[in-house]
């Protein structure tokens, strides 16, 4: 790979700085922790009134009696304790309110997703020189798989020699030009000149060899 793109890259990347995302995300993982324990408190909450109404028996006379003898009035006395209305507007209450803290939740989460986002972009941004060189460099060896390909096929049509020899490449070079792949699509590959300028002194050796100046090969 090319050094100075390298270095390039390597001085891009020390001068990434994610201090201020770091902190903002840090405050708001306290956030969501909190939101977590109050949505766990409620949640067992609502467990804890949905078995007392599954075991309702009616208003609770120790509370009652308790009140009476404390000196409240007897209308006031019987309002003591839960009331099984009064356990269904608390339930219902929380869970409206887990609702909401859940709601909060995930707003904290899509605000942690946003701050990576866009230190990914930023780090993308910065390691954009490498992919590059690579891919030209992923590029570059397919061209040279092509061509070899090409001159393996042209010498075995001219000469036999070698016969076979560019069949297991096949399948790569078919993988390798075309649609979503390194190479564009092509109909035919070049031979490369060296090998064609060599075969093509094997024509006019007469009728025992007669061989064929080949300066391509058709795609697989």
């Amino acid at each position: 790979m090319d050094s100075k793109i390298l270095a390039t890259v390597a001085h891009a990347i020390d001068g990434l700085n994610f201090s201020t995302e770091n902190v903002a995300i840090a405050e708001i993982e306290a956030e969501l922790a909190r939101l977590a324990t109050s949505i766990a408190e409620a949640e067992a909450r609502c467990t804890a009134i949905s078995n007392d109404l599954a075991n309702w028996m009616g208003p609770d006379a120790r509370a009652v009696a308790n009140a009476l003898l404390s000196g409240t009035g007897p209308a006031e006395a019987a309002k003591a304790g839960p009331s099984e209305e009064g356990l269904k507007a608390e339930r219902a209450a929380l869970r409206l309110a887990i609702a909401e803290l859940g709601k909060r939740a995930q707003s904290c989460r899509d605000s942690i997703e946003a701050h990576r986002e866009l230190a990914l972009r930023q780090a993308a941004e910065a390691v954009a020189p490498l992919v590059d060189e690579i891919l030209a460099d992923a590029r570059n060896a397919a061209e040279t798989i092509v061509g070899t390909f090409a001159a393996l096929s042209a010498i075995s049509l001219a000469t036999r020699a070698g016969q076979g020899a560019h069949y297991p490449m096949r399948r790569a070079v078919e993988r390798l030009a075309g649609f979503d792949a390194l190479l564009p699509a092509r109909n035919q590959f070049e031979v490369p000149r060296e090998v064609a300028g060599l075969l093509a002194k094997l024509e006019g050796k007469g009728a025992a060899l007669p061989a064929r100046l080949i300066a391509s090969i058709p795609a697989p």
